[in-house]
């Protein structure tokens, strides 16, 4: 019975470091903007060393290539937010293209050619015409090139050039 409840236990514990490790995981891809498709190779790079490790040493199934790219993922960026701590910030102000209010308030923009869609609050804002109105203002720090970690978000009133 003890061994059974054991097992139990570390059941759980596995779920809840799951979760929190694809929370993690969430929590990065929303820091930061890739503006190159290299994310997507750096994802199968990730899962491929994933695979081997669980192929070549562990083999534990398919949790267990979840919980190693999890960990992989967290790894990476925990490293690219360690390095870009030490940068200096860098401003960009790119247009409004969109936004959402359906559950959470979300705005659309492009930054060097890729749209992006953040979590951002509107409660402040007249959302009527708020795309005309309105540019956003990204606080970056680069870490790699074509990675942004976003340290900061605003709208920013769109300055008026006709006179």
């Amino acid at each position: 019975m003890k061994a059974l409840f054991s097992k139990a236990k570390l059941g759980k514990l596995r779920y809840f470091l799951s979760l929190l490790l694809i929370m993690g995981c969430y929590v990065i891809y929303q820091r930061f903007l890739v503006v190159s498709y290299y994310d997507i190779g750096l994802f199968i790079v990730v899962t491929v060393v994933a695979v081997l490790y669980d192929k070549l040493i562990a083999s534990k199934g398919f949790d267990a290539i979840v919980n190693n790219a999890c960990i992989c993922w967290v790894v990476v960026g925990l490293t690219l937010v360690l390095r870009s701590y030490y940068l200096p910030e860098k401003i960009y102000k790119v247009p409004l293209n969109g936004f959402s209010t359906l559950r959470v308030d979300h705005i659309y923009f492009s930054f060097k050619g890729k749209a992006f869609k953040r979590p951002f609050s509107l409660t402040d804002y007249d959302l009527s015409d708020i795309c005309n109105r309105y540019d956003v203002e990204l606080y970056l720090k680069e870490p790699l090139p074509t990675v942004y970690y976003i340290s900061g978000m605003s709208l920013c009133k769109k300055e008026n050039t006709t006179k």
